[in-house]
Parts: structure tokens; sequence; C-alpha cells
């Protein structure tokens, strides 16, 4: 009988490993890469590489270009063109290139650079700050880009954990108190 409660327990533990592994593994991740390049004509190009873990090896490249603009014209030297600043309500002769109307995290210069509305702090209105979004490497302006919660994943590897060492502390001392007894 002692035996049988030993590896009962074990059969437990054994059980929530692997309920702990299926959780994790239905975590899905991806990555993004953004690259700025600066042409001969002076325009930016912000250029993103996604790479998700669906793929076993990565074998295609996507990019999006954002904010190539004709009109380069920047006569405050801020690195926001005129046409930018006119458009978004910008003040063209002062540098506001680090200024951060919506409180999103992201200066104006940034918001330029990924394609972000300067007054909006959710630009692609999927409930994720802009900024919150490009500081884990996921597209401030592509609403299905969501960054991925390791809060959860953090939460399910310590719960299991703790039912682990539990079971085995239980195991440990019914086993310590039946050779007591015995």
């Amino acid at each position: 009988m002692k035996n049988y409660c030993v590896y009962q327990r074990i059969l437990i533990i054994s059980l929530l490993i692997v309920l702990s592994f299926i959780i994790i593994d239905q975590t899905r991740y991806s990555t993004n890469f953004h690259f700025q390049k600066l042409t001969e004509n002076n325009s930016r190009d912000v250029m993103t590489f996604t790479e998700n873990d669906e793929m076993s090896e990565i074998n295609s490249l996507s990019f999006n270009k954002k904010n190539t603009m004709a009109n380069t014209n920047d006569s405050d030297v801020d690195g926001l063109p005129d046409s930018w600043e006119e458009e978004y309500g910008c003040v063209i002769g002062i540098d506001d290139s680090q200024e951060d109307y919506d409180q999103d995290g992201l200066v104006n210069i940034d918001e330029y650079l990924l394609g972000c509305d300067p007054y909006n702090p959710d630009s692609d209105g999927d409930h994720y700050n802009d900024g919150f979004e490009a500081n884990r490497g996921t597209d401030p302006t592509n609403s299905a880009d969501h960054p991925h919660n390791m809060a959860a994943f953090g939460i399910a590897f310590t719960t299991s954990l703790i039912i682990i060492l539990a079971a085995l502390g239980i195991g440990i001392v019914s086993i310590n108190r039946s050779k007591n007894s015995g």
C-alpha cells in the first residue's frame, strides 16, 4: 500500500509536467525586425521582417515599406518631412521630433518612421499602445500583430512548479510518516 501512494504521486506529477508543456506549447511567438534606411533622395524607408513560430525555418522574407515620401523637404532639419508635419499639425520651423503628443512612449520621429499617428496612442486600434508594441517588436500599425503576453507563460509555469513541489513534499512526508510508524 505504501508503494502504491508513492507511484500514484509520481503519476500525478508526471501528468502535471506533461500538462504544463501542453499549455506552454499553445503559446504562439513571432518576431519582428524593423529596419530603416536612408535612400539616395533622403527619403526614409522602414521595412519590417516578420518570422513566427509556425515557420520551421526562415524560408521567405516579406517587407512592408512605410513612409517613403517623395517630398523630403525638411526646413527645420528635425528628421520630419514638412509634408508629414503639415499633415499632423506639427509646427514647421521648430525641432518637434522628440515630442510625444499622444503620450504612447513613441516620440514624433519614431511615430513617423513606424508610420504611426502622433496623436493616437493606438494607431492600429488593437487596444495595445503604440510604444508598448514597438518596444516588444510588433508592428504598431498592424492590428493583427500583437505582443505576446509572457506573463501567462510565467503564471502557468510557476503554478505547475508549485503543484509539483507540493506533491513531492506530500510524498516525502507520507513516506517519512510510514517509516516512523512502522
